[in-house]
């Protein structure tokens, strides 16, 4: 009952904050659905629908705040993310019309619809440097209390228990909250270049170990391969490599304390006979699939229906093939074009300001995105996080970074920190 008062009171404040400063919904809906704290209380709040009725309170603040005068809107819609974000949600509209399991598949569209409309308003509310840097925040420390508990707890159990993300989100799942854990752990490097106080850089030391710790003692494997791709990427990209290493040491630190289970299960990827073989069969139906409906796929949920029907009754354990059994070559198109053109657009502006063509910050924070979307695109291989929020939130935040570069780019002064008004 007392935690869910706790709940109940950082939910009730929230509300007065949002209605004096309407972005802060955006980071009070980023706390709820990236930390889930209300799933880890047994009472009345575990029920309480928290983030519709921050939804409402968040746009109700800003209509208020228009009416009044107080706020302008920004405007970021002339970047080309927010218009193939809302093809992407047409095409997921038509996909569905079309689809050969509507009772399961209209369920998982209104919720993919739902998340979007949410995320969306990002757009409008996260305008400046400082804006975009709190909600960065918010998003990896979420993540990173999290790991900081299951970290504590696998040490405790002597790494004999696998640790797993925040409970009835999409994030629960061991091998996604290794793959969460792992995008989160630039977002921390981001956050440590940028804070001045000595203590709020030991906090994020100390997430940061706690996010390599989660991945390892998640027994995930494809977390394992992100683990490497990520802390590859950050090497390159760190200027100061040898400041890098004693990060580097908790991994291995970790490895040696992990039972000889561990190292066995991380053998079998290489097993044809393990689990992989399974992964490898549910692929190959979602490929025959695609090619009988190459256009508009089976639908949400398409894996019910598609595995039954080949006798592996199981996800799609990898959000490409997710993608586009499930939404055909024009979804896979439309999603990849986000994905890939993120990450093209955040390594540009990190070449652009090397160059002596822009601040550090730019380079900082365009840089650590990279990174955070190719650990998101190296676990997408074996997971299916297709429909993530949080890679949808961070896509919308490079939409936001590109918009304020290119203002300071151009060496535009009066936009060196904000985004341009509606009525601009």
């Amino acid at each position: 009952m007392l935690r869910d008062l706790a709940v109940l009171l950082i939910l009730i404040a929230f509300i007065p904050l949002i209605f004096q400063r309407p972005w802060t919904g955006v980071l009070a809906l980023a706390v709820f659905d990236y930390l889930n704290p209300h799933e880890y209380v047994p009472g009345f709040m575990n029920s309480f629908p928290t983030s519709k009725l921050l939804f409402v309170v968040t746009v109700l603040a800003t209509v208020i705040a228009i009416a009044s005068k107080r706020l302008t809107l920004r405007w970021v819609l002339p970047d080309w993310r927010p218009g193939l974000m809302v093809a992407l949600a047409g095409w997921f509209y038509i996909t569905s019309q079309d689809s050969v399991a509507p009772p399961f598949v209209w369920p998982m569209f209104e919720h993919v619809i739902k998340s979007l409309l949410v995320i969306a308003l990002t757009l409008f509310l996260i305008d400046t440097r400082e804006k975009a840097l709190a909600l960065i925040a918010v998003i990896a420390l979420s993540f990173s209390l999290v790991a900081i508990k299951g970290g504590y707890w696998a040490f405790m159990t002597g790494f004999q228990d696998r640790v797993y993300g925040p409970p009835g989100s999409a994030y629960a799942d061991n091998n996604h909250f290794a793959v969460a854990s792992m995008m989160t752990l630039p977002l921390l490097i981001l956050l440590f270049r940028e804070v001045r106080s000595r203590a709020l850089q030991v906090l994020l030391v100390v997430s940061m170990a706690a996010c390599l710790t989660a991945t390892l003692s998640s027994w995930s494997r494809g977390g394992l391969v992100t683990l490497t791709v990520t802390l590859v990427l950050l090497l390159l990209f760190n200027r100061r490599k040898m400041l890098a290493l004693p990060v580097l040491l908790v991994p291995v630190a970790a490895y040696l304390l992990l039972p000889g289970k561990w190292s066995e299960r991380m053998q079998s990827m290489v097993d044809p006979e393990s689990s992989a073989a399974g992964r490898l069969a549910i692929w190959r139906l979602g490929l025959d699939y695609m090619k009988e409906d190459p256009w508009t796929g089976s639908g949400f949920q398409g894996w019910l229906y598609v595995g039954d029907r080949g006798g592996s009754l199981r996800d799609w354990h990898s959000a490409y093939i997710e993608i586009l059994a499930e939404h055909g070559i024009i979804g896979l198109a439309i999603w990849g074009a986000l994905l890939v053109g993120s990450i093209g657009s955040l390594l540009w502006l990190t070449w652009q300001t090397r160059q002596g063509r822009g601040p550090d910050w730019i380079n900082n924070y365009s840089s650590m995105l990279a990174v955070s979307l190719i650990a998101y695109a190296t676990g997408a291989l074996t997971v299916g996080i297709s429909y993530w929020p949080v890679y949808f939130q961070l896509i919308l935040v490079s939409a936001i970074l590109h918009c304020l570069a290119s203002a300071r780019l151009i060496g535009n002064a009066q936009k060196t920190n904000s985004l341009p008004a509606l009525n601009s």
